[in-house]
């Protein structure tokens, strides 16, 4: 059975998560990550909105591809081969920059 996040669960994993892959859900958050230096506006709070929309919607898929694999042992998935990893740089200049905004 799949994990059923809260839309609060995703707003602080959008706000603080970090993966150490460049997969959908770290470039939604380095998409947020932009969108945090505008200046506060209706658009602005939309766009923050639909990511957060986004970062569930991927979190759900991720949930999914795990399901059928481990059900149906379905390896048809690419299984990461493509993620670019980060450096541990990289990583840290990211925890400080999210960690800071809470």
């Amino acid at each position: 059975m799949s994990r059923q996040y809260t839309r609060e669960e995703i707003r602080i994993d959008l706000l603080r998560g970090i993966s150490k892959e460049m997969g959908i859900c770290e470039t939604i958050r380095c998409v947020y990550d932009l969108v945090h230096e505008m200046p506060d506006s209706p658009e602005k709070l939309d766009m923050t909105e639909k990511l957060v929309d986004a970062l569930w919607m991927a979190k759900k898929m991720g949930d999914r591809l795990t399901y059928y694999y481990e059900t149906y042992k379905d390896k048809t998935g690419a299984w990461g081969e493509h993620l670019v990893h980060q450096s541990n740089d990289r990583i840290r200049e990211l925890q400080g920059k999210r960690g800071s905004r809470i």
